[in-house]
């Protein structure tokens, strides 16, 4: 009864820390087993390193399960969540998505208004390097080269780079359109504002007697009292 209580009081202070539990510890690790498994299927090349990868936090998982005290377990279920989802994994994991959003950014980009010649050349250009760009991971992908998880994570972290810089490219050409889009339309705006209190101000009669200038509504002048004509 008293290890039951105590165990209980630890499984409060893991709650109380803001940690998960182990419920929590246990569906991420099958969602990310899920995952290399689905990954593996599209880049099967990236298997001996990954299975490496594997083994190592699956042997430390087990471990974490054998745990009693729930705060320690949950800190060995982290520590060995960790060790599977390094940052080369998280990164081969998003792969297909970075790779899909340039696509998505290369066909979308083209739709965007208002581009003067010389801005849809230069988009012509930036497409076709973000193509090129998608074949070139893909073509590291198929075949990585890669011995160990240190050479896989230097891998992936230049494809990720490389993706965002295609991306980038496109993004700021885009944004320096619409940029100039609200210039000249703001030109044309003030320009017409201009206009409008140009034509609505009223015209003026200069004083023959005395010179001064005066509204065309005034029959006497404002200054010296004569008449206008």
């Amino acid at each position: 009864m008293i290890l039951r209580f105590t165990a209980f009081l630890s499984f409060l202070m893991v709650l109380s820390c803001g940690k998960p539990s182990s419920e929590t510890m246990e569906k991420r690790w099958a969602s990310t087993q899920e995952e290399i498994k689905e990954i593996l299927v599209m880049y099967p090349s990236f298997r001996p390193v990954l299975e490496m990868t594997q083994q190592k936090a699956v042997s430390a998982w087990d471990i974490a399960q054998k745990e009693s005290e729930p705060e320690k377990q949950v800190d060995m279920m982290m520590a060995a969540y960790d060790q599977l989802r390094q940052t080369y994994v998280e990164q081969l994991i998003d792969m297909p998505t970075k790779i899909d959003r340039l696509r998505d950014k290369i066909t979308r980009s083209i739709n965007t208004p208002d581009m003067n010649q010389f801005e849809l050349n230069s988009l012509s250009t930036l497409r076709s390097e973000a193509s090129y760009t998608i074949t070139q991971v893909q073509s590291r992908l198929t075949n990585p080269q890669v011995r160990n998880e240190e050479e896989e994570t230097l891998l992936l972290a230049s494809l990720t780079n490389q993706i965002k810089d295609a991306q980038r490219g496109i993004e700021k050409l885009i944004s320096s359109v619409k940029k100039r889009v609200r210039k000249e339309q703001k030109a044309e705006d003030d320009s017409k504002t201009s206009n409008t209190t140009d034509n609505s101000a009223p015209s003026s009669i200069k004083c023959s007697y005395c010179g001064s200038k005066n509204t065309s509504s005034k029959s006497t002048c404002s200054k010296c009292g004569a008449p206008l004509k």
